[in-house]
């Protein structure tokens, strides 16, 4: 899927994302779009890292406003680390060898409390959602900052 194709919540989430990422002082330069791993999501961006890249595992290992985390969901981005905040919790979950990454953001932060259980419920709407045919992504809107998106 190319850029021009994209729909809206995708082009916020994509936003939201590297916001976030910026926002945490962390270096994004060289990274790439991960089209075969799924692209540019409405909940979540996949990475891979480009000649030259930096060294983002690196970089989130060494940070102190970040926590590792449970990468157990993400399958092969299985060394995952969660930003220190109990509200719009960015998650940025690597392959083992630090090369590809799967980037999304929680309106709540699962390892820290009281924030846990609103992250349940979060979750268990998700799973309702699939089983009755509605909406199962995280919204760009409740996790998101407008000055991200939008021009002044």
């Amino acid at each position: 899927m190319e850029g021009s194709t994209l729909r809206n919540k995708q082009r916020l989430g994509y936003f939201n994302i590297v916001a976030a990422i910026a926002a945490a002082g962390l270096s994004l330069i060289g990274w790439l779009v991960d089209w075969a791993a799924g692209g540019i999501q409405q909940d979540r961006t996949f990475f891979r890292q480009g000649p030259g890249a930096t060294n983002l595992l690196y970089q989130v290992r060494n940070s102190s406003i970040f926590s590792p985390g449970s990468g157990s969901l993400h399958g092969a981005y299985s060394v995952s680390f969660r930003l220190n905040s109990s509200l719009r919790s960015t998650q940025l979950s690597f392959t083992p060898d630090g090369l590809r990454l799967d980037a999304d953001i929680d309106v709540f932060n699962p390892n820290r409390f009281p924030s846990a259980l609103g992250h349940i419920f979060e979750v268990l709407a998700h799973i309702f959602g699939r089983f009755f045919g509605g909406g199962t992504r995280t919204n760009p809107y409740n996790v998101g900052s407008r000055k991200n998106w939008e021009c002044t």
